[in-house]
């Protein structure tokens, strides 16, 4: 059975568990195989993204992730990798914080 469903207000949690995307038009099917998810340039390019197959990495609002085998996402201790609080914190050691202003008083 091959079936078009319309998931709203969806995640990528990988890159942001707080970011919605609006529609995704899926297909799903039965049919045996060895990927849980493929992303078809209909979705990928209204989102930007991109995939550098050299460096095995997918870019999206400025997060790189990096490509995972086929099946990872079938075992249970890589689905609950993604709700630790930590997981997204090596994106953050870039930012800078801003530091109050000193202003000298004005006579």
């Amino acid at each position: 059975m091959n079936e078009a469903v319309m998931l709203a207000n969806s995640t990528l949690a990988e890159f942001s568990k707080s970011f919605k995307i609006d529609e995704i038009k899926c297909f799903v099917t039965e049919s045996p195989s060895r990927y849980d998810l493929i992303l078809g340039r209909d979705f990928i390019r209204p989102q930007k993204m991109e995939l550098d197959f050299k460096d095995l990495k997918i870019t999206w609002m400025g997060i790189d992730i990096g490509m995972k085998s086929t099946r990872y996402w079938n075992k249970a201790e890589n689905i609950s990798l993604l709700w630790e609080d930590d997981l997204f914190d090596d994106i953050f050691e870039n930012f800078t914080t801003i530091l109050p202003a000193k202003y000298d008083e004005v006579i």
